[in-house]
């Protein structure tokens, strides 16, 4: 495939994409073009569009609808009073306790980009055994987690969001759970709906991969390079993902 060209030709498939943003669930709107016709430069835009408009989407399916007049003027005030809020907090979470990610007793770093992903057999929660290296071919995401990691637990219905969007795309998602009390970890996950894999993991584990915070997740690609890590949550981090998968993807 040709590389990804910038300049005026992304900028107008990037305003060609844009009614995708507003479509609805009940078919109104403009239709995704899907695979193998969405190659290249126009399929990498088109399909990073169509996934950030669906993780954006509401849970009810509606878009956003359009403010005029007075209430244009009072939605601003509500934004401007909402910053000054974000920003009073923030500056109070400087010297409170409220991490983005649970850091892990260690000396070493996580694996960097451009390593190979070592390879991990671990069991599932249905008592199957999954191996890393049996998802050569997709695009993995391993996340290593743990219920008591606050983060872990907020990254959780974003992780969901996007295995239910791209998993027909050859994506899939791996989340390793680090719990020591394995017992806590089926009836967490029963109570978020997770549908991607989950694995049993441990200490050894997280050494395979240095991993020194939680959540950690890997992006592996189709040859079982690690291509991007996050260290942490932060809101709207799936988006992000989105991309990155999408790039990859691309290039197969």
């Amino acid at each position: 495939e040709p590389p990804l060209q910038r300049g005026p030709a992304v900028a107008v498939f990037r305003l060609q994409g844009r009614p995708r943003l507003e479509e609805r669930r009940h078919g109104v709107g403009v239709t995704a073009v899907r695979r193998p016709a969405q190659r290249g430069a126009v399929g990498f835009v088109i399909r990073r569009l169509e996934v950030r408009a669906r993780l954006q989407e509401r849970p009810d399916g509606s878009g956003v609808t359009a403010l005029r007049g007075p209430e244009q003027l009072l939605l601003l005030l509500l934004v401007l009073a909402t910053g000054t809020l974000v920003w009073r907090t923030a500056v109070n979470l400087q010297h409170a306790d409220v991490p983005v990610s649970m850091v892990l007793p260690s000396g070493s770093q996580a694996l960097e980009v451009g390593e190979q992903a070592p390879d991990l057999r671990l069991a599932t929660l249905g008592g199957d055994a999954l191996s890393i290296r049996d998802l050569r071919g997709k695009v993995v995401l391993v996340d290593f987690w743990a219920t008591w990691c606050g983060p872990c637990v907020a990254e959780m219905p974003a992780l969901q969001r996007l295995y239910e969007e791209m998993a027909s795309d050859g994506v899939e998602i791996v989340g390793i759970s680090v719990d020591r009390n394995r017992a806590l970890v089926p009836p967490f996950v029963e109570r978020l709906g997770l549908k991607f894999p989950i694995l049993y993991g441990g200490l050894g584990d997280q050494a395979l991969y240095k991993v020194v915070a939680l959540p950690t997740l890997f992006v592996v690609d189709q040859e079982g390079v690690i291509r991007f890590r996050h260290i942490g949550y932060a809101p709207g981090a799936e988006i992000v993902l989105a991309d990155e998968v999408v790039g990859l993807l691309v290039e197969d």
